[in-house]
């Protein structure tokens, strides 16, 4: 008993002596199991530390994730490590993971998700890349501090450990660089407030026979809903409920075909419709892909200005996600008619940078990815860019803004992954599926890689 209270002691001492030396630095415990006794302020006798591990959010997203192969999830059980488990062991208190190295380390019974989804090398199939998109996403995007083994995001399959075998095979950052695209995307919504790590939550959508959840994340006037789904099939036309009656528009979807994905989109202003569901007045029909996660921002995208909130009409440019955007940015576009398209971005003083499209494309919804280059490979710098579509009978100019990391800020510039030739990368062009699919039960086969 005199070494556990001399032990407590000495951890409220260096926790106390931190805070006061080091105001801004985070002090995390690696406590198993959860004891919010770790992260009480020394002041009501607590040890001090600022977040601990959330075993129980880890425990529960793996249980929940493993057993959509089942189709049995419980969406309850999603529910409530979304609230947390009070004051201490919540929000900025708890550090949430699918998995770190106890989870890959055979040495401890672990091994990586993607081998315990998908136990056929190279372990890279439609469920494993669907369900540990889904489940990573719901840990950057729920309360608390997200944390990342590294290689998650290229589907690395190296099991943790310290031989040569389980080094993390870097060429998989290309190999996989739509996967790794849609890593880079998730967390640059970590910059919005409404995802910090206190910022307000409220579940309201709880779909157990049909494997969804949908929790708002909010603070000010960043106000977003995501959806997850847990079940092995698309949904062309689902109801949520908004908070708001204002346009929405998707910013993220998991199962988007720019990230590796096959599901439905759902592109240009989302107008809810004055339908009460989930408790809210208004509600949205939107395309749902199966193991996927949708994420819709209200309001129109960081302008505010009518022009954007508008719906869009036929052959109009969408405002390009996300914005501000580093390393790069999706800009969409909706062509009423085939005809021959011009897409270029163009610098505060109107020089061209870059022509991203200049041919015929068919009717329909369309992407481009910008990867901040001109047209001589050179980086672009931060600053306010223009992106201008022309096409048969009309012209559109946008505003984009281009904000690079810099060394000594906490966040090392990083660069974009490399694009296979033939796969949708920098300046060249995806056409979007309609939403107009019929619900069906995937079969278990890996992507289709460009």
């Amino acid at each position: 008993m005199t070494l556990q209270a001399g032990g407590w002691s000495l951890m409220q001492e260096m926790n106390d002596l931190i805070d006061r030396r080091f105001a801004g630095a985070i002090v995390i415990a690696e406590q198993l199991p959860d004891d919010d006794w770790v992260t009480r302020p020394t002041s009501l006798g607590g040890a001090g530390f600022d977040a601990q591990y959330f075993d129980w959010f880890t425990d529960t997203i793996r249980e929940e994730i493993f057993d959509a192969a089942l189709g049995d999830p419980e969406m309850g059980r999603i529910r409530d490590i979304i609230y947390g488990a009070g004051e201490y062991l919540g929000g900025a208190r708890a550090v949430n993971y699918f998995e770190l190295h106890d989870e890959a380390w055979p040495s401890s019974g672990g091994q990586r998700a993607v081998r315990t989804i998908d136990t056929t090398f190279p372990h890279d199939d439609l469920y494993a890349r669907g369900r540990t998109k889904l489940a990573q996403g719901i840990v950057a995007l729920a309360p608390g501090i997200p944390a990342v083994l590294m290689g998650t995001e290229w589907l690395e399959d190296a099991d943790f450990g310290t031989d040569l075998a389980n080094r993390n095979d870097w060429a998989k950052k290309t190999n996989y660089d739509e996967i790794f695209a849609y890593y880079v995307d998730l967390f640059e919504l970590r910059i919005e407030p409404a995802f910090r790590a206190g910022a307000s939550r409220d579940v309201r959508h709880l779909n157990e026979g049909g494997n969804v959840i949908g929790f708002r994340r909010w603070s000010g006037e960043s106000d977003f809903v995501i959806v997850a789904s847990f079940s092995n099939s698309d949904y062309p036309s689902y109801r949520i409920g908004v908070p708001r009656e204002v346009f929405w528009r998707e910013v993220l979807n998991s199962e988007d075909p720019l990230y590796g994905g096959d599901g439905p989109v759902n592109g240009g202003t989302l107008v809810p419709e004055a339908f009460a569901y989930d408790g809210y007045s208004h509600s949205l029909v939107i395309g749902l892909p199966a193991m996927g996660l949708v994420v819709l921002q209200a309001g129109s995208e960081q302008t505010g200005d009518e022009e954007d909130a508008a719906p869009p009409r036929a052959g109009a440019l969408d405002p390009n996600l996300p914005t501000p955007f580093h390393p790069s940015t999706t800009i969409r576009f909706t062509l009423p008619a085939a005809g021959p398209v011009a897409l270029r971005v163009y610098d505060l003083s109107g020089r061209l940078v870059r022509t991203l499209l200049d041919g015929p494309l068919p009717a329909g919804r369309h992407e481009v990815r910008w990867d901040a280059t001109n047209d001589h490979g050179a980086t672009a710098a931060s600053g306010v860019y223009f992106c201008r579509l022309t096409a048969p009978g009309s012209e559109t100019t946008r505003r984009m803004v281009l904000l690079r990391r810099r060394e000594g800020r906490g966040c090392a510039e990083f660069s974009p992954p490399a694009r296979k030739t033939g796969s949708h990368g920098a300046g060249s062009v995806v056409s979007v599926p309609e939403n107009a699919a019929t619900p069906s039960i995937r079969s278990n086969r890996e992507r289709r890689k460009a």
